[in-house]
């Protein structure tokens, strides 16, 4: 059955009208529920139950019927009725919530707090419950009509009544089932009213509701005790209405958020269970309350926490920083409060702070409550695993402050180290956990000191950062001092090492012993485990002590090899990282050690580890420990990289599919590990007997090679270049060769290692020579086991002989001219091979990868050319051999011995490396660079696949590996450079290609200053230099007209690499030859010859030269230039290359005007393609003019494009203009164009047009220079553009502003409405123009908003009628105006005159609301009849009004002021923007005349103070409307009541005696300022009586009955006062002195006082502060603009010298500034006054300055 409800508003009025007790219940519980629903959620006017409410408000004059309805009730006592009539006016407030009917609700609230409040008091005081619960109802109903209504309710409201405070303790005993039974309680209905203030209400209610007692306290008394659903209305509320509410002061905020608040609200973390929300949905209150704790205490800067000082507890007496402080300090005392050890929660907001607040770590650690001492329980464990979270918080910035400037002093060492290892868990607690006896204690205590030593680690990290940047050597050796202290009170914290040793000792022997026994059941398992992990630990920890004390380490002479077992292979891989870190970070490490006898030695047991461990982390921390290991030995101290190629030439197992273990070592590492061993072992007996060996080797090669007769003396400055012991390899290198004859193993395998390594080597060698001797040595050898020759390509086993060839051949580079090999197919079939590709043998994959590891030893390369294809899909697919390793071993022993291996058919077949799924292309990509090298290099193969692998495989190398191939290459091309015989410049191409390569792959290093070093160090290369002067050579050929001995491809590649041939070098050089070429000669000679790409390269070189000289600022001669226009005029390159270098040339006029003579076409095509040009556009013009180009046309062809719109193009038509003296040139260019910006006004436009920054601005330039007649332009095309700008382009302010000035320009003297009224209409109407015209963001959207308030102007200008007569428009217009002195808001200013003058009606109630929102206001009170009532203007006119900034207003108040139109001061353009004086007094005049004002509210929004203070005006109107306005309010304040009405009509009947002569005269008397002030600003404090300033103006008011008008009011006693407050009193002073200084008669005020003198000497006083220097600037500012008053003062006063003195004695650069500025302006204002001829007394004076 349907509720019934009241359709109509006179059934809603009749039931309020009744007055029969039992119809009246009835009726209402009726009208009750159709309350309920039509404020349930949204109010919607709209809806069926809720129109008629609607329509009764609106048709009620006032609120008679609801206060007649609660004065009956209460009257006559009827107990039915005492909750049911406050709940239905609480309804029909929240009705008026929206916006149509809200002034009703202002009504009603005003009416309810006027008469009916002791009911209000009644139903608070009541003992029934439901009573009370109702008139909080009503309270919080009143409170959510808004802003003006919660003040009322606030100050009017006594919160001190009897039963008020009891409400907040009231809820119902007992739980209930039902999730909402909380709504029903009292204590809910008094926090929503308490809520309700802050949330409905402004800052200033707020910030005096936290200070009233225990009113919102009792809010969170009881938080941990409400349910869910109230627990976070509070604490939602409290974040988005107070925390974030950012005009409540934060000292505010922080007073009241004591750690009492806080406790209350963490007394939620104890709900942990999931409670009842609704029916069906259930949350954990706990989660509430850390969520927001979360958000307000651990973001700096946010809510409660402030920023904190991190490890600087440096005091600051700024009173910001106590609040601060103290405010960090609550935070800290919550923090001791918290059980982070029994919640995960608290122990994440804990973190959470601490991260936020670093300084009150140390604090904490003092504070915590629970114990720290080891004992095996879960609390403890909880307890240490806390600690070590807290310890690991990340190290705080070292800045100073919110500064990126470190400080001269570090922190305290104390600090630091408690955030690294407090002294709760120092040496003594920490040592008694080590040696626990339980495992687990141990564990945990180990855990923790590793935490410690990382963060230790950070620690360090971020101080010597702080060492690196600090510039000042003292404050250096401070931070150094702090770094040592913090290592020695780390150091004595920690506990000793040998505890350390002692832990590790047994549980690495039970480790080994258990591992040893293999215990398979669960006890054993657990055994081992247990001890593993301490294991583990304790090596970490033993690590850690070597990495970041290791001083600590030394001083207990443990032995780092003790810790490498015999059997390195068995530990775990967990434990084998620690082993090596712990090996990495020794220093003295004895490789040559034993771990046992009979064993490797240590180096020789890191090199089987890395040839057996699967993981990859492990095998390169051995390879770093090998490298850092050897590099400091004899062995490889000449080149410590060398180590890597030694590892690189180690045998590898390539058979490891499917392995979980290590790899099991083959025959061949097993051998090659035992020769090196040897090998090892002999050097290191004899290590000086070899180097000798090698420095005899070093010097027989060098005489050898000088002494022949073939020597280059390019390779000799090489090898004399070599110091005797700077070795070109490793000694070690000799020792192998030596000990293969007595190596009693098998030889082959030793060869093969020697062989590869050598070829490795060749990559670090300068010249070949010394390697070479060490291939004659190995040659000799080979030839005495070994002499049988064989046939490469049809080899099966590659013999010991090929070995030593192929490395000969790798080494001397020999070139092959010949035409590549053709390896050809064999017709024999390969069984083994065939069968393993066919998958028909049934093994495993590794059985299947060391097959194919066999068959490739014995397999041809003939045979390899057949199933090549084959095996590399084989690998890819079947045998997880994705990288092709033994395939890729295969190749790079095999090539380039027995040919090129890009001859094999399949990889000749591919034709790029973007080829995906292909396994040829895996395999041409896995080969290594050294391979790929040296196949290219031996044989000049040109295939471009080449080149693009070797680019390939140097994409992740290192820059290590990168300087290597550069040496490389360099020794190649050296040993090419020096053949005589050599004439193949292919090579010489790949070098190149090469070089250039790995300076790019060296560029993304980030690296700039190491590669300037490598670059530098390129260039000086003898080989480079060689080249370079054979290039000149050619050059110099080309100027002799030697042209037949000119190689064109070696000049091609030459100048394709022109910056490595020594440009920098020989440039100037190369030019000075060029400039010497014959171009027409040597054009006839390339035609003849057909050598078009020589004369394009030397084109292109000289251009190049040019170019790069011209921008390094070297004067060139012309014929340079000349010779350049010849060659642009053949047309053999880009036209890039001769715009670059007119860019070069930009600064240069000489060189422009020799380019331009033939590339001035160029040039203006280049700008009309969008591009910019850097040459001055005049140069350009005359160029044109000279050149009779023909502008106009290359505009017009250009039109037919889409040409970016950019600044030059503009020039260009102007240019255009100027050519043809023709205007009418801009009808087909604006023909074209404006359509083209409009379409480039909708972003989503593909073919949108690109518009430049300046494009618009510079346009509108154009069309205010030319006297075009714009009105002729094609008005379709107008409207288009303006349409399309208006509604996609809005937001962009120089599209709006050319839209004004077009707007103008093409509708001048317009008659007709249409289409402005449309573009008035469109802009208004824009659903961004309240956004972007908003004048509360004027920082955000300035330009926006002048731009399209000025086109609104220019609109209005050309057909003002429309919005005078159409005032609907006024709305949106009104909502963009400020009513402040900024451009914009004077340009709508006058528009609203232009209406009021020319429109049939007033515009007087559009101009009482404004700003953002006002057109919503205006029409829900027109629609109520309220616009002009009394209480409207009050709360929404007079509400509008800042307080603050009227006050600036009439403290800045403009001296030039008129009612006929805005002020306009151009000398006042920077200044602040203020309240507009002239929109505000007439509105005034109109408002008091009327008598619709509230003299209080008028009062202290400071209205009156600015009527006050325009009774100084120099404007007699505006004085006179001044006078009107003061003796209407003087007649209104007589007949009103408030507060402070007596002070104020005391202060008024002062000053109203104080005017003398008023009678007497036409135009009022002027009121000094200085008085007028002081009486606007006692109006002011008035209202205040806690202000300082009180008793001082109340004095002055009780002192006479009327004001001195020739002296400045309390002038001496505030200037000398010596109250407390004495500082703000003097600053009070001097800010109205600043204000009144208008006129020569207020100077003369200044003067009886002699205010000048006492201000120039306070200043240069020690009791001027900061502040106080500012408002005394202010006042001789606003002095010296007038000229009068800056002559008295430089004549009288001696301003000129007191500026001298301040400038000579200052050293802040501030002030030096600002006083240099006034000292500047003073004398400009001198010279003004007497137009610049200065009379003789002030000359010396000025004229010196």
């Amino acid at each position: 059955m349907a509720q019934p409800f009241y359709a109509t508003q006179d059934e809603v009025a009749k039931v309020l009208r009744q007055r029969e007790p039992n119809a009246l219940r009835r009726d209402l519980a009726v009208l009750k529920v159709q309350l309920v629903e039509a404020t349930k959620n949204r109010v919607d006017p709209m809806a069926k139950r809720t129109r008629p409410l609607v329509e009764y408000v609106q048709s009620c004059s006032d609120c008679a019927d609801l206060t007649d309805l609660w004065d009956f009730q209460a009257r006559d006592n009827i107990a039915s009725l005492e909750c049911l009539v406050p709940e239905i006016i609480s309804f029909f407030l929240t009705l008026c919530t929206t916006p149509i009917i809200r002034p009703f609700g202002l009504q009603l609230v005003q009416a309810i707090l006027g008469r009916q409040l002791r009911y209000i008091n009644r139903g608070v005081a009541s003992m029934r419950i439901p009573q009370c619960i109702a008139t909080f109802k009503v309270l919080e109903a009143m409170c959510s009509i808004g802003p003006a209504a919660t003040k009322e309710v606030f100050h009017t409201f006594n919160f001190q009544t009897e039963g008020f405070s009891r409400a907040a303790r009231y809820r119902k005993k007992g739980k209930s089932k039902n999730p909402n039974s909380y709504l029903y309680d009292l204590r809910t209905s008094y926090v929503h009213f308490v809520l309700a203030l802050f949330k409905y209400g402004d800052a200033d209610v707020k910030k005096e509701a936290l200070g009233v007692r225990n009113l919102v306290n009792a809010v969170f008394g009881g938080i941990d005790e409400d349910a869910y659903p109230l627990a976070e209305v509070i604490l939602n509320t409290t974040k988005s209405h107070i925390i974030e509410d950012y005009s409540i002061p934060r000292p505010v905020k922080a007073f009241f958020f004591s750690s009492y608040i806080l406790e209350k609200i963490a007394k939620l973390y104890a709900r942990t269970e999931p409670e009842l929300v609704t029916a069906e949905e259930t949350k954990i209150p706990a989660d509430l309350a850390h969520q927001f704790l979360i958000s307000v205490c651990t973001v700096p800067g946010f809510g409660l926490c402030y920023k904190d000082d991190g490890w600087y507890p440096i005091p600051n007496a700024e009173q910001g920083k106590a609040a601060e402080k103290a405010q960090n300090r609550a935070i800290a005392k919550f923090l001791t409060s918290l059980k982070p050890s029994d919640d995960m929660r608290q122990q994440e907001l804990v973190r959470r702070i601490l991260t936020a607040c670093p300084g009150m770590v140390q604090g904490y650690w003092q504070g915590i409550s629970f114990s720290v001492e080891p004992r095996l329980s879960s609390k403890w464990l909880a307890n240490i695993a806390l600690l070590q979270r807290i310890v690991r918080l990340p190290v705080p910035a070292l800045y100073y402050g919110d500064t990126n400037l470190y400080p001269a002093s570090p922190p305290t060492s104390s600090v630091i180290l408690d955030s690294i290892l407090p002294n709760i868990l120092g040496r003594a607690v920490s040592t008694r956990g080590l040696k626990n006896a339980s495992p687990l204690v141990s564990y945990a205590t180990m855990l923790f000191l590793s935490a410690a030593f990382l963060k230790y680690a950070d620690v360090l990290k971020a101080l010597e950062k702080v060492i690196l940047t600090i510039d000042s050597d003292e404050s250096s050796k401070k931070w150094q001092e702090c770094v040592a202290q913090v290592r020695e009170g780390f150091t004595r914290r920690l506990p000793d090492l040998l505890t350390i040793v002692t832990v590790y000792q047994p549980a690495a022997s039970s480790s080994s012993t258990v591992v040893d026994n293999e215990m398979n059941d669960e006890s054993g398992d657990n055994i081992a485990l247990r001890h593993q992990m301490l294991y583990d630990a304790a090596l970490r920890l033993i690590s850690y002590y070597q990495k970041y004390l290791p001083e600590t380490f030394m001083e207990s002479t443990v032995d780092p090899g003790k810790f490498i077992p015999s059997d390195i292979l068995s530990m775990r891989p967990e434990s084998l990282v620690h082993l090596l870190q712990l090996l990495l970070s020794v220093s003295d490490f004895k490789w040559t050690g034993k771990a046992g006898k009979g064993s490797f030695s240590h180096i020789t047991t890191l090199l089987t580890l890395y040839l057996q461990t699967p993981y990859k982390h492990i095998r390169e921390l051995t390879s770093k420990l090998i490298n850092q290991t050897l590099s400091d030995s004899f062995m490889f101290r000449h080149d410590p990289d060398e180590v890597r190629p030694w590892l690189e030439s180690m045998p590898r197992n390539f058979a490891t599919a499917g392995m979980r273990g290590n790899v099991a070592l083959t025959g061949e590492q097993t051998t090659v590990l035992q020769f090196l061993d040897e090998c090892i072992e002999r050097f290191s007996r004899s290590q000086y007997r070899y180097l000798d060996q090698a420095v005899d080797m070093l010097n027989n090669v060098n005489t050898e090679y000088l002494q022949r007769d073939d020597s280059s003396a390019m390779l000799g400055q090489l090898l004399r270049s070599s110091d005797s012991s700077d070795f070109p390899f490793s000694p070690l290198l000799l020792t192998l060769v030596q000990h293969i004859q007595s190596f009693k193993g098998e030889k082959r395998p030793v060869m093969r290692f020697i062989t590869k390594l050598i070829t490795l080597l060749v990559s670090k060698q300068k010249v070949p020579f010394y390697l070479e001797h060490v291939c004659q040595s190995l040659q000799s050898q080979v030839n005495e086991f070994e002499n049988q020759k064989t046939t490469p390509l049809l080899s099966k086993e590659w013999s010991v002989l090929d070995m030593a060839q192929q490395t000969q051949e790798c080494l001397l580079g020999a070139h092959q001219d010949e035409k590549a090999t053709v390896f050809g197919n064999t017709n024999d079939k390969n069984t083994q091979l065939e069968a393993l590709i066919s998958d028909e043998a049934a093994t495993g994959t590794k059985e299947k990868q060391q097959s194919l590891i066999d068959i490739l030893q014995e397999l041809s390369v003939v045979e390899l050319n057949k199933y090549l294809g084959a095996i590399t899909d084989l690998c890819a697919n079947k045998l997880d051999l994705a990288s092709f390793e033994p395939l890729v071993d295969y190749l790079s022993e095999r090539h380039p011995r027995a040919g090129s291996l890009f001859d094999y058919d399949d990889i000749r077949s591919v034709k790029s490396l973007e080829i995906e799924g292909n396994s040829v292309v895996g395999l041409i990509t896995a080969i290594p660079f050294a391979t790929l090298f040296h196949n290219t290099w031996t044989r000049c193969d040109k295939n471009p696949v080449a080149i693009e692998a070797m680019r390939h495989a140097m994409i992740n190398m290192d820059w290590q590996q990168l300087t290597t191939i550069q040496t490389l290459v360099l020794e190649k091309l050296s040993v090419l450079t020096a053949s005589s015989e050599s004439s193949n410049n292919g090579p010489l191409n790949i070098a190149f290609v090469l070089l250039r390569h790995t300076l790019t792959m060296l560029d993304k290093k980030d690296d700039p200053k190491g590669l300037a070093q490598l670059k530098d160090a390129l260039l000086a290369h003898p080989v480079l230099i060689e080249l370079s002067d054979r290039f000149l050579a050619q050059v110099k050929y080309l100027a002799s007209q030697e042209y037949q001995n000119l190689d064109a491809e070696f000049v091609h590649i030459a100048i394709k690499n022109l910056d490595l041939f020594g440009q920098k070098r020989v440039s100037k050089e190369l030019v000075s030859h060029l400039v010497k070429l014959d171009y027409a000669s040597f054009t006839q000679y390339c035609q003849v010859n057909q050598q078009s790409q020589l004369q394009s390269d030397v084109g292109r070189l000289l251009i190049a030269l040019v170019d790069d000289l011209s921008r390094q600022k070297i004067e060139l001669p012309d014929e340079a230039f000349i010779i350049v226009t010849k060659v642009w005029e053949s047309r053999t390159y880009q036209d890039n290359d001769i715009l670059s270098l007119l860019d070069a040339c930009a600064s240069n006029p000489t060189a422009i005007s020799i380019l331009l003579t033939t590339c001035s076409t160029l040039v203006v095509q280049h700008i009309l393609a969008g591009y910019q040009c850097n040459i001055d556009i005049s140069l350009v013009a005359e160029a044109c003019t000279t050149s009779s180009v023909d502008i106009p046309k290359l505009v017009v062809q250009s039109l037919d494009k889409n040409i970016p719109m950019t600044s030059q193009l503009v020039d260009i038509v102007q240019m255009a203009c100027e050519s043809s003296n023709n205007n009418e040139f801009l009808q087909p260019f604006l023909k074209t164009v404006l359509p083209r910006l409009a379409a480039s006004a909708n972003p989503d436009n593909a073919s949108s047009t690109e518009v430049s920054v300046n494009f618009y601005d510079r346009l509108i330039e154009l069309m205010r220079a030319s006297d075009f007649d714009w009105t002729t332009i094609d008005g379709e095309i107008v409207r288009d553009y303006i349409l399309n700008t208006v509604l996609d382009n809005i937001a962009d302010a120089a599209a709006i502003r050319f839209t004004s000035t077009l707007v103008a320009k093409a509708y001048e003297n317009y008659g007709k409405h249409e289409p402005i009224e449309t573009y008035i209409r469109r802009v208004l109407d824009h659903d961004k123009y309240q956004k972007l015209t908003n004048p509360t963001t004027t920082r955000e959207n300035a330009n926006e908003r002048a731009a399209i308030i000025k086109l609104i102007h220019a609109l209005n200008a050309i057909q003002p009628e429309i919005l005078a007569n159409q005032h609907g428009l006024l709305d949106q217009l009104l909502t963009s105006y400020g009513a402040t002195t900024s451009e914009p808001d004077r340009l709508i200013l006058e528009i609203l005159r232009s209406c009021e003058a020319r429109g049939r009606t007033t515009i007087l109630p559009k101009m009482l609301m404004w700003g953002p929102g006002s057109d919503r206001n205006r029409q829900a009170h027109a629609q109520a009849g309220t616009l002009l009532h009394a209480d409207t203007i009050s709360m929404e006119t007079l509400g509008s009004i800042d307080p603050a900034l009227m006050q600036r207003t009439f403290m800045q108040f403009p001296v030039d002021v008129t009612l006929g139109a805005p002020a306009t001061s151009e000398e006042h353009e920077e200044d602040e923007a203020i309240y507009d004086p002239s929109f505000f007094l007439p509105l005034f005049a109109n408002l008091i005349s009327s008598g619709a004002i509230d003299c209080r509210k008028f009062i202290d929004c400071n209205a009156f103070g600015l009527v006050t203070v325009s009774l100084s005006s120099v404007d007699d109107q505006v004085r006179m409307l001044g006078y009107q306005m003061m003796d209407q309010f003087y007649d209104m304040v007589q007949h009103v009541r408030f507060h402070e009405d007596r002070e104020v009509k005391l202060l008024l009947n002062g000053l109203k005696n104080s005017i003398m002569d008023r009678s007497g005269s036409d135009v009022p008397p002027r009121i000094p300022p200085t008085v007028t002030v002081c009486v606007a600003q006692a109006l002011t404090i008035l209202m205040q009586p806690g202000h300082y300033m009180y008793p001082h103006i109340t004095r002055w008011i009780l002192r006479t009955p009327s004001f001195d008008m020739n002296f400045v009011p309390m002038f001496t006693f505030l200037f000398t006062s010596a109250t407390a407050t004495h500082k703000k009193e003097r600053l009070w002073l001097l800010h109205v002195l600043s204000s009144s200084i208008w006129t020569r008669e207020d100077y003369k005020i200044f003067s009886r006082n002699r205010v000048w003198d006492l201000v120039a000497t306070f200043y240069n006083s020690a009791l001027a502060d900061h502040t106080s220097k500012k408002a005394v600037v202010e006042i001789v500012s606003r002095a010296i603009r007038i000229p009068d008053i800056a002559v008295s003062l430089i004549r009288n006063h001696g301003l000129i010298a007191w500026i001298e003195q301040i400038l000579a004695l200052s050293q802040e650069k501030e002030e030096i500034n600002t006083w240099s500025n006034l000292l500047e302006h003073a004398l400009k204002s001198t010279q003004v006054r007497f137009d610049h001829q200065l009379p003789m007394p002030l000359q010396p004076l000025i004229e010196n300055k």
